[in-house]
């Protein structure tokens, strides 16, 4: 039998899916049968009673990881999901698994073959799944920030958004990809005045001519980057990759030098300290910020859970003719490499994409590090 099993996300502060029932239509059209695990709509408000009518086999927890070969999920497996793992399971979510060393032995012990949706590519290096994720986290970024800068809640008691006869709100922006892109827009569409920074001349040049003329960008210099953060009230840092070995960006001498009550979110949330040196620890949405030197710090790793039902609806979009196409793939239908296949990270025991090869031969030499968790949304 064609199928495809969905599994219910349970980890705290998680409410988002990978199916609605909408979806599950789609891949009925396509000749598999749907498998999904009871309650996997209710953090966005759907009941079982949506998925079955539109087609879809309510199963329990551990039916949903056993009952197919094809699993699939939007984030990363529990721990206690582990034992689920067996040579002929092919499994699917945003894993990041580079930054979770117990994840990633786990996977390569069991046999099976894992793919990450975060490290899916197009012939031309664009990141189809990912595009939904990153522009929810770069949107509130500038939310979260607004917030923060408020005065009950520890900031200085700026508006992000300009009113006529007061001073702007400034807010320094690193990096123009998905996720700072739309940070970039959407700080300057409330009236702030807005500085970017990247590293490629032309790209920022060409990104410079498709936003607002009051925007500022810059090649990253420390010393240009030291002078506009000392007054910034709000600092979004949006790079594409930050993990152990990454060079401090931000340094702890900038923060130091940052206004008291301005706020820095790491919207990458990779794995250590990485570019803004002041992070020594992940925040969550149930405690968003930690205040360091006079300056409160939030790196939320799932920040788009907070808007569950856009992150949910707008990310399975983008993933469901992916999975579709593989599960061609896996039972015969088609014989072309899927797009999935592009995001392959271990199989047969063995790991298979270079960023993990990398983490794993970086964990062997930094073993004074203890592997931590923490995951990358965008």
């Amino acid at each position: 039998m064609k199928s495809i099993s969905f599994v219910k996300e349970n980890c705290i502060d998680e409410y988002r899916t990978i199916l609605t029932p909408e979806r599950v239509k789609d891949y009925l059209k396509e000749g598999f049968t749907v498998y999904a695990e009871k309650g996997i709509g209710q953090g966005i408000g759907l009941e079982d009673k949506a998925y079955k009518a539109a087609g879809a086999k309510m199963v329990n927890h551990e039916q949903s990881w056993t009952i197919s070969d094809f699993v699939v999920k939007y984030k990363a497996p529990e721990k206690e999901d582990y034992k689920y793992f067996r040579p002929e399971l092919h499994f699917a979510s945003f894993l990041h698994a580079e930054g979770d060393y117990a994840l990633s032995m786990a996977l390569v012990n069991s046999g099976m073959t894992a793919y990450a949706y975060e490290f899916v590519t197009t012939p031309d290096h664009m990141s189809p799944i990912s595009i939904a994720p990153a522009e929810v986290a770069g949107k509130l970024a500038v939310f979260f920030g607004a917030y923060y800068l408020l005065a009950h809640k520890g900031g200085c008691g700026k508006l992000l958004a300009n009113i006529p006869g007061a001073s702007q709100c400034k807010i320094v922006i690193i990096g123009y990809g998905d996720a700072g892109n739309v940070a970039v827009r959407t700080a300057s569409s409330l009236g702030a005045k807005v500085v970017v920074f990247g590293r490629n001349m032309i790209k920022l040049r060409k990104f410079q001519a498709t936003v607002s003329p009051e925007v500022e960008c810059y090649v990253n210099t420390s010393e240009k980057l030291a002078k506009e953060i000392k007054d910034a009230d709000l600092v979004i840092g949006a790079i594409l990759i930050s993990t152990f070995d990454t060079e401090p960006i931000i340094t702890e001498k900038m923060v130091k030098s940052m206004k008291k009550g301005s706020v820095i979110i790491d919207v990458t949330a990779g794995y250590g300290s990485g570019y803004i040196q002041t992070f020594d620890q992940n925040t969550s949405l149930e405690e968003p910020v930690f205040e360091k030197f006079g300056v409160l710090h939030c790196k939320i790793d799932n920040i788009c859970a907070a808007s569950a039902i856009t992150s949910s609806e707008s990310t399975e979009k983008l993933v469901m003719p992916i999975l579709i196409e593989h599960a061609k793939k896996l039972y015969g239908v088609i014989e072309n490499k899927s797009m999935l296949e592009t995001g392959l990270i271990c199989r047969n025991g063995k790991f298979e994409h270079p960023e993990l090869i990398r983490h794993m031969a970086m964990y062997e030499r930094k073993s004074r590090w203890t592997p931590c968790r923490i995951e990358q949304e965008n």
